[in-house]
């Protein structure tokens, strides 16, 4: 008798827990049985210390449970997390759901205003989905400041900044204060742009001299403190002041920055509004203020001029697959927006993520810990259990199930966390899978298809500080493991 993942009605997690324990230890199939002496080798021969190793594998076709540790225990899931908000995302917001941030005229006797209208977009500006369209970050602006010409506009009295579908608590207060400046800290609002960055290209000059530096977008509202050196040695530092958008440059530069270096912005959108008042005085267009619009104000709708709009699968497929921090806080938010019709918030974000729980995997919802939408705080918890049961929900929704499968990350894809992981084991089936890190925090979760059979796996680290290398071996072999039990006599010959 192979153990069930299907719950019995009523029964508690003990309980279930106990009979899965007792079924692995007597009458599991063989396939299970070799499956958790396989995890067992890999675990030991990881040297885990002190660590907390939470993992789940079930055969989510028959229900068979083929191997487990400390599955019950809440922990930390670093971006698993990603996992939990991007399924209610899709559940709360609908597939079809589209974000729109747009560019209104309104005319009055007062003057010319314009309107940036919020609406929580984390792709706004985003260079990797512009790149997919043949497009840059400054296509976007120089057609929102072209559309503004072509009104026949030369005179604007105000730029009025809409984002009151979010709070304007543009940080999370359990993330770390030492890193705001870096991209995975990025600041979000209802107006996102260009990932909440801005961009750095650095090169040397003569020796000794200050070193030249570039930022995009062109005209970003940033003042620099250069004090870089162009000298022999490359140690480029960059920083930017807590609650202001001066940036900070020290350092040695030796040779040019073929990359960008990515510093966040502080309070996104009153930053695109004062970008778009900078672009559209280059272009002979006066602009007298950027202001925000009041709680209670009410603006008429107004012309639209310019619209950007994005679809929810291209975002949960670009958090997933890429493992962005800030289209996650984005969406948390904006499902925050839809339950309530209050600003999007942590809180009201939160409540509706285990509002979507509940309805998909029960009571056992109640034992996640929900803080953020990104897994970058340290507050969140969630058991390889739930976690499970999520992914198995997700799996048997015939209309979600493939959107969200679709929008993990894949071993040797051309973008994503996992494009550079498995190339030490030979992998024959489909692998989709959310990677996680933050300091002590080692995750990988996700499935594993061979033909019409599905195995959904979740293995979460917690308190393990030596590096992540053995860590992630260990837990890509576990993967290959998988992988090779149920491959068939066909798909066994494919190699990786």
């Amino acid at each position: 008798m192979a153990t069930r993942w299907t719950k019995r009605p009523g029964a508690t997690v003990a309980t279930l827990w106990a009979i899965v324990l007792i079924l692995l230890g007597s009458g599991s199939t063989l396939s299970a049985q070799m499956l958790q002496g396989q995890v067992q080798t890999h675990v030991q021969a990881a040297q885990l210390g002190n660590g907390t190793l939470g993992l789940l594998i079930v055969d989510l076709d028959s229900g068979d449970v083929m191997a487990q540790m400390n599955a019950e225990q809440p922990l930390i899931p670093a971006s698993n997390m990603k996992l939990v908000t991007t399924a209610a995302a899709l559940g709360v917001l609908g597939k079809d759901f589209t974000f729109s941030t747009e560019l209104r005229l309104i005319e009055s006797e007062d003057g010319t205003t314009l309107v940036i209208h919020g609406d929580g977009d984390p792709a706004f500006g985003d260079a990797r989905i512009l790149e997919v369209l043949g497009l840059e970050v400054e296509d976007v602006i120089r057609d929102w400041v072209a559309a503004v010409k072509e009104a026949g506009i030369s005179e604007v009295k105000q730029i009025i900044v809409d984002d009151r579908i979010f709070d304007r608590e543009f940080v999370h207060a359990s993330w770390p204060t030492n890193q705001l400046h870096r991209w995975y800290c990025a600041q979000v609002g209802a107006i996102n742009f260009n990932d909440n960055c801005i961009d750095i290209y650095a090169r040397p000059r003569a020796q000794g001299e200050v070193a030249s530096i570039n930022i995009h977008p062109i005209g970003a509202p940033v003042s620099l403190d250069n004090k870089t050196v162009s000298g022999n040695r490359h140690e480029f530092w960059f920083s930017r002041r807590p609650d202001t958008n001066q940036i900070i440059l020290r350092g040695q530069v030796r040779h040019a920055l073929t990359e960008a270096a990515p510093v966040t912005v502080h309070d996104p959108p009153i930053f695109f509004g004062e970008l778009m008042q900078r672009r559209l005085r280059e272009v002979g267009v006066s602009v007298t203020e950027v202001t925000r619009a009041e709680p209670q104000a009410v603006l008429p709708a107004g012309e639209l001029l310019a619209a950007v709009r994005t679809s929810l699968p291209t975002v949960v497929m670009r958090c997933n697959r890429d493992s962005q921090n800030l289209f996650a806080e984005a969406l948390i938010k904006r499902i925050g927006y839809r339950v309530t019709g209050q600003p999007g918030s942590w809180t009201n974000g939160a409540a509706g993520i285990r509002s979507f729980l509940a309805e998909r995997i029960g009571p056992d919802a109640a034992s996640v810990v929900i803080d953020d939408g990104s897994g970058l705080s340290r507050e969140n918890r969630i058991s390889p259990q739930v976690l499970m049961e999520l992914l198995s929900a997700m799996h048997d929704d015939a209309d979600l199930g493939p959107l969200y499968i679709a929008s993990l990350a894949e071993p040797g894809a051309e973008f994503g966390t996992l494009r550079n992981r498995f190339r030490q084991v030979a992998l024959s089936g489909d692998v989709r899978a959310k990677s996680g890190y933050i300091r002590g925090v080692t995750a990988l979760s996700g499935y594993v298809v061979q033909g019409e059979r599905t195995v959904g796996f979740v293995m979460i680290l917690n308190d393990y500080y030596d590096g992540t290398h053995r860590v992630r071996q260990m837990m890509e072999r576990i993967v290959a493991d998988i992988d090779a039990a149920i491959a068939t006599p066909d798909t066994a010959d494919l190699g990786g």
